[in-house]
């Protein structure tokens, strides 16, 4: 460089305007440029993280084609929080608690009922379909109805029990259970539902499903407690005071009369279905002092929202059921029974059926403990349904003297319709 030129930078720019003048800018400031610009993407991503991990779930809408692999776990993909809980197999989060009081924190608000009912079906498909999340369902409810003022402890002055889970049958998918120690016994139910904390003492009082039959429906009579199913059909008295009683059948003898082959591949005999109605005439002869509320328990529904192709075996059984119950009711001051409570149809739903001799029969299906049903529900089992829903979830009910309330929950816990029964 000599003593007349000026000292200047080369810069890109020169090659394409040389007149330009350039001065090279200072060099920024980290603390002033680049540490102020850090600050504010670290916020950004953090309340991004926030947002995504604290909003509540939608869960992805339920159709015909989920879940209905024959496992289900490769529907749990649709979920993106599906690979959050790999060891679960869960379909839903758990890292925060949205839409749920924690179990202390309801017992407080819960009123006082005499007992609290869960019902549940169509569940025992190891974990599978859902199944996980009902189970931490259902043992949140159980041990939140354990802690309210009403029910402390299992078991009233009277040795009532005050919870107790109506399970609405189909156990063990897809064939029964050849033995009470066959595996599935623990995989699809002590290992699912006990291990996350569903307390032991809490009574199943169990029915027979279709599927149950498939493999040695006797095998279930002799499953250890809380397993509660002594025979096809029994009675247990409920709530403090003793003022439910709980009536649970054997529909499969009655729904599968139409259909000789299916009847026949179940081993179900001719006279099977006449014993059971013979059976319950004779407990719905007489009601024992301080009952207040009779819920019938069976498998099969006698209102059907769902289209699985059983209208006929749907109606004969609403038929048989009917000419028992109307025959109850001749000069009886209170209905034969209250509420029928079943399974089957793979959804929860409530219908008021008008079942004739007797009047309105509140219907509740629970049988979306696993895998959902297939086929569309609108418009089917007409005026009488008053809510369907095709997505995993129980109903609990909690009972006193005058009424019954009664909520489906979905698998995540949560409330999707009440329903109010009184006295």
């Amino acid at each position: 460089m000599t003593s007349g030129e000026t000292s200047q930078r080369y810069s890109p720019l020169h090659a394409i305007a040389p007149d330009i003048p350039f001065s090279h800018p200072q060099s920024p400031s980290f603390t002033t440029r680049i540490y102020p610009s850090l600050v504010v993407a670290l916020f950004v991503l953090n309340l991004a993280c926030f947002w995504h991990f604290t909003r509540p779930f939608t869960p992805t809408p339920f159709s015909a084609s989920y879940p209905s692999s024959p496992d289900c776990d490769a529907d749990l993909a649709v979920s993106p929080w599906a690979r959050r809980v790999p060891e679960r197999r869960l379909c839903a989060p758990r890292i925060h608690n949205y839409t749920r009081l924690a179990p202390r924190e309801r017992s407080n608000q819960q009123a006082a009922y005499a007992a609290t009912l869960l019902a549940i079906g169509d569940w025992g498909r190891d974990g599978r379909c859902c199944q996980n999340d009902i189970a931490l369902v259902l043992a949140e409810e159980a041990v939140s109805a354990r802690a309210s003022t009403a029910v402390t402890g299992n078991a009233s002055a009277s040795g009532a029990l005050n919870v107790a889970i109506l399970n609405t049958g189909d156990n063990f998918y897809p064939a029964g259970i050849p033995t009470p120690d066959a595996p599935q016994v623990k995989t699809s139910w002590r290992d699912v539902y006990f291990s996350v904390g569903l307390p032991a003492d809490i009574p199943w009082l169990s029915v027979l499903g279709n599927h149950d039959y498939v493999g040695v429906a006797a095998a279930q009579f002799t499953i250890p407690p809380p397993w509660t199913m002594p025979g096809p059909r029994f009675t247990q008295r409920l709530g403090v005071g003793g003022i439910i009683e709980i009536i649970c059948i054997d529909t499969s003898p009655e729904y599968y009369t139409a259909n000789a082959t299916e009847s026949a591949e179940l081993g179900l005999g001719p006279s099977a279905a006449a014993e059971q109605w013979a059976w319950l005439v004779g407990i719905l002869g007489t009601r024992p002092n301080g009952v207040r509320w009779r819920i019938l328990v069976g498998h099969h529904p006698i209102v059907s929202a769902t289209s699985i192709g059983e209208d006929q075996q749907v109606a004969g059984l609403r038929a048989a059921l009917t000419k028992v119950l109307a025959s109850a009711a001749e000069g009886a001051v209170h209905p034969p029974v209250d509420m029928y409570v079943c399974g089957h149809d793979h959804s929860m739903m409530h219908a008021v059926a008008d079942i004739a001799g007797v009047g309105p029969l509140h219907v509740v299906v629970s049988g979306a403990g696993s895998k959902i049903s297939e086929g569309e529900v609108a418009g089917r089992g007409g005026s009488e349904v008053r809510f369907v829903m095709k997505r995993q979830g129980i109903v609990r009910m909690n009972v006193d003297a005058t009424r019954i309330v009664a909520e489906y929950l979905d698998y995540m816990g949560v409330m999707l319709y009440r329903a109010v029964v009184e006295k």
